[in-house]
């Protein structure tokens, strides 16, 4: 893993019912389209796509983890006896890739990975764009909501926000 890949998105996995919450909290809708920076093993797209039916980006800078999102999509749409679920993953720096197009981002960066991005959300991001980030506030907005999502003895934080 080199310095960039630390620096901005280290992987480490977002329990499931942790991403069940932060899908819930930002209300994501069907046909809505929702980008995950830092994707890791690809499961906030995927559950996006299954128990959502919203359109799921993964944008992930580490190959392995492509690779490994990509196996996780095949055996999610093989259990549902679905042919495609509508997932894609997009390796490469969040900084190259346009996320005009999400209705919903999410992640889970740690505060020097926001401070990295926070100009390209703000300057790509339309009105309306929900955004949940786990653990970690956005210090240069204001949360329209900030919940517990608990786990077994364990609770993260999750903050929601709204692109005016």
């Amino acid at each position: 893993m080199n310095k960039n890949e630390q620096e901005i998105a280290p992987f480490v996995p977002t329990l499931l019912v942790i991403v069940r919450k932060m899908l819930q909290l930002a209300e994501l809708k069907p046909r809505e389209i929702l980008y995950d920076i830092g994707s890791g093993d690809g499961r906030i797209p995927i559950m996006a796509a299954a128990e959502f039916n919203a359109y799921g980006v993964g944008i992930e800078l580490k190959k392995s983890l492509i690779t490994e999102a990509y196996e996780r999509l095949r055996q999610a749409q093989k259990l549902m006896l679905v042919e495609k679920l509508p997932v894609e993953f997009i390796h490469d720096d969040v900084r190259n890739v346009d996320l005009s197009p999400a209705d919903v981002v999410t992640m889970y960066l740690n505060a020097g990975g926001i401070n990295k991005i926070i100009g390209k959300l703000e300057a790509e991001l339309h009105k309306g764009t929900r955004v949940v980030s786990e653990s970690f506030p956005i210090k240069q907005w204001i949360p329209k909501s900030k919940v517990w999502a608990r786990y077994g003895d364990g609770r993260r934080n999750l903050y929601l926000y709204e692109v005016n």
